[in-house]
């Protein structure tokens, strides 16, 4: 049972383990799974960055004093 590549990766050998040819298959079967991956991705990496308010809390910040081992 053959399983399209993934466009995501990239394979320079023939050989593929059993748990890629799994793996492959699952998320084949649950889109679903890939659809939530994304959506998590998009929550937690791709945030639109406010620099105004970046440069506001570095500037806020008081430096930690060095060998501090709280």
């Amino acid at each position: 049972m053959a399983h399209a590549a993934q466009p995501h990766r990239v394979r320079s050998t023939r050989y593929v383990s059993d748990f890629t040819r799994f793996m492959d298959g699952f998320l084949e079967d649950h889109p679903e799974i890939v659809a939530d991956r994304k959506r998590g991705w998009g929550i937690w990496w791709e945030r639109l960055v406010d620099l105004k308010e970046q440069e506001r809390v570095l500037a806020d910040t008081v430096p930690r004093p060095p060998y501090n081992y709280d």
